[in-house]
């Protein structure tokens, strides 16, 4: 790696930045997982808080069921559908000057 932060692409020998910063206004790995753990906890805590205010187990409705086992993963899959970006086709047709040259 030279000083200025770039390395040289194996095999290419295009230099490419490495930036091991973390965005200022980004979470690293470690603040991201240590939030979605404490989201759990105070779910979880709420559950509990409200398991001990109602004891009476809930009537099983079958909506309410289906509704939780595939509500949310269909609302994933919408959400990954709409932000799918499909990269437009190589221009110049089957190949590349650099594979005719090869």
């Amino acid at each position: 790696m030279q000083a200025d932060g770039c390395a040289i692409l194996p095999g290419t020998g295009r230099p490419i930045t490495i930036n091991p910063e973390p965005h200022p206004m980004g979470l690293t790995k470690l603040q991201q997982l240590a939030l979605t753990w404490l989201l759990a906890l105070g779910l979880s805590a709420l559950m509990v808080a409200a398991g001990q205010r109602w004891p009476q187990p809930l009537p099983i409705r079958a909506g309410w069921v289906w509704a939780a086992l595939f509500g949310l993963p269909l609302l994933t899959l919408v959400g990954v559908l709409v932000r799918w970006v499909v990269p437009p086709p190589p221009e110049g047709g089957e190949s590349s000057p650099e594979i005719q040259d090869r």
